[in-house]
């Protein structure tokens, strides 16, 4: 197999390179093929899948749990009454190394009332304002839809 936006990119450099003459093609051509097989064959794998369809539904997720955390930390910031049980807690994630464990991190901190403040291996400590809640539940739900664009089960 052949990389085509390698072959592509391959014509135009020699192009440019060569303003065009039509002679230079009979040593370009094969150039450029060989080149281009060179970069499909030992072009890195990417390390993580990501399944495409899975995002919009992580995005109306995150914007529902967003909207609704708001809510929730401004009335507490609002009112004396609610009580606040901040804690930070550990969290061990099955989710891989690298961009899964990252985007998962990322997205707990962006989410109001909650901040990962560290990762240690597959443990993530992330402080939140009410330990009362099913916080460990509500952090395995945002993991499950994570897991899900990059096509992981959680076992």
């Amino acid at each position: 197999m052949i990389s085509w936006s390698s072959l592509l990119l391959g014509v135009v450099i020699w192009a440019v390179l060569t303003g065009g003459a039509s002679d230079s093609w009979l040593i370009g051509a094969p150039v450029i093929v060989a080149i281009a097989v060179v970069v499909t064959r030992w072009r890195p794998q990417p390390a993580h899948r990501v399944q495409w369809r899975a995002v919009p539904g992580f995005l109306l997720f995150f914007m529902r749990r967003s909207l609704a955390a708001g809510v929730d930390v401004a009335r507490r910031t609002l009112s004396p009454v609610i009580p606040l049980s901040p804690a930070v807690v550990t969290y061990r994630t099955l989710l891989g190394a690298g961009a899964p464990r990252v985007l998962f991190a990322g997205t707990l901190s962006l989410l109001p009332g909650s901040l990962c403040v560290s990762i240690d291996d597959d443990c993530l400590a992330v402080h939140v304002l009410d330990a009362q809640h099913d916080v460990v539940g509500e952090l395995g739900e945002v993991e499950r839809r994570i897991a899900a664009i990059f096509q992981r089960t959680l076992t």
